[in-house]
């Protein structure tokens, strides 16, 4: 079975985009950071967007449960 992305820890300049715009990475541990940057940018790597703007971000959701998020 393939799957629909790979993982990409090797994309520097889109590390940098990620580790500039994502809020908060700062808050972190180094190792925790590390993954959500490597997550970010197998996402974006793996998708057809070109921009970093233009991946489907909602910054305030924090609560899934908040205002009907799991309906």
């Amino acid at each position: 079975m393939t799957s629909p992305y790979r993982i990409d820890e090797g994309s520097n300049w889109r590390r940098q985009a990620v580790e500039e715009w994502l809020f908060g990475l700062d808050l972190v541990s180094p190792e925790v950071r590390q993954r959500i940057v490597t997550a970010w940018v197998s996402a974006w790597s793996s998708s057809t967007h070109e921009s970093l703007d233009d991946m489907p971000f909602s910054p305030g959701l924090t609560d899934l449960s908040a205002e009907g998020a799991c309906e």
